[in-house]
């Protein structure tokens, strides 16, 4: 596993984009392409990135919102307070055409939009884009996250200029009245080794949870009763899978199949790849058994170390809910850990 430190962002090679699996159900991505779209066509759109916002929002710091010419919105986004303050500012339209802050606080309950904490404050960069300018940025943006590679923003709010640096700073979003500093990551990609009621249960709690899902299960006799359309199955082998789709710090590999014609490849090739989380469900001894055959495969002892196993943290977990439950906590504790967004407003 690499570290995940400052590197180039340099998305306009030619290069093929990575991790096709995942691309479908990032959001961020297809929200970019639809922008792009739009501004190709001579649209006028508005972006929004949230800058501050309350404790479990459905739109956390450095989300993105986006509205037609007409106010609607673009993308999959749920009607919330995000888009009623956005909404709100373009009914009051401002002469300069420049990026504008938005805020709102409120607190006792008092909150316009149903379903707000008792107390809360919300900080919005609306930004007005149009031209061919302006379609070439998102454009840039969109190719960096199909190649599965982050990409940094800059944003001056007093003249509304925008590009794209040449370095791209970990999960950064760093913003005051002046500008705004945002790094733009990839979608994470959960690969579920085995299709297992452990591995639908995981997956459901994965999706809701903002990750992109596939399943990997090599054996006919157990893939034809998948019935999980949510969750989409491949049946490569899990080294193969491992290699087109999982080569990036934005990937969790987890090994939930209980066997060992499935799980060990995939977890060889898992190791060889800067994941940020690698896991294997199975007790201590059978994750004993299981290093003694990666000891006879000659993998590196370090290696074998980085594997979450017995995978999940310890909470008892006896159903395939529960053992959900435990590993999810415990990929999305690593998510924050190893991929943390630095937020500084």
């Amino acid at each position: 596993m690499t570290d995940d430190s400052t590197e180039s962002t340099d998305c306009t090679e030619s290069s093929e984009p990575q991790g096709t699996l995942a691309q479908a159900a990032d959001p961020t991505l297809v929200l970019l392409l639809t922008l792009a779209q739009r501004l190709e066509q001579g649209q006028l759109v508005w972006l929004g990135t949230v800058l501050k916002t309350w404790t479990a929002s459905a739109f956390p710091v450095g989300s993105l919102l986006a509205l037609d010419s007409q106010g609607q919105c673009l993308g999959a986004t749920a009607p919330g307070e995000e888009l009623r303050l956005m909404q709100q500012a373009l009914a009051a339209p401002d002469p300069s055409n420049l990026p504008r802050i938005l805020e709102t606080q409120w607190q006792n309950g008092q909150g316009e939009t149903p379903g707000l904490p008792d107390t809360g404050h919300l900080i919005l960069l609306l930004e007005p884009l149009k031209g061919e300018q302006d379609a070439k940025h998102i454009r840039q943006l969109a190719q960096c996250l199909a190649r599965r590679l982050p990409a940094t923003r800059r944003v001056l709010v007093a003249s509304g200029q925008r590009e794209l640096l040449p370095r791209s700073i970990p999960d950064l979003l760093e913003a005051d009245r002046e500008s705004l500093v945002h790094t733009l990551t990839p979608v994470c990609h959960m690969l579920l080794l085995g299709a297992t009621q452990v591995s639908r249960q995981v997956g459901l709690l994965a999706l809701n949870a903002g990750f992109a899902v596939t399943v990997c299960e090599p054996r006919e006799s157990v893939a034809r009763h998948w019935q999980e359309a949510t969750l989409p199955l491949q049946q490569l082998p899990p080294d193969q899978l491992v290699a087109l789709e999982c080569q990036d710090h934005y990937c969790a590999i987890l090994a939930l199949a209980s066997d060992p014609e499935v799980d060990d490849p995939g977890l060889v090739a898992a190791m060889n790849t800067p994941a940020f989380y690698v896991g294997a469900l199975g007790c201590e001894q059978t994750h004993r058994q299981r290093k003694d055959r990666l000891y006879q495969m000659k993998i590196p002892s370090h290696w074998i170390g980085t594997i979450h196993a017995p995978i999940g943290f310890v909470i008892g977990s006896r159903t395939p809910a529960e053992h959900a439950i435990a590993i999810l906590a415990q990929v999305v504790a690593e998510r924050h850990r190893r991929l943390q967004r630095n937020s500084r407003l």
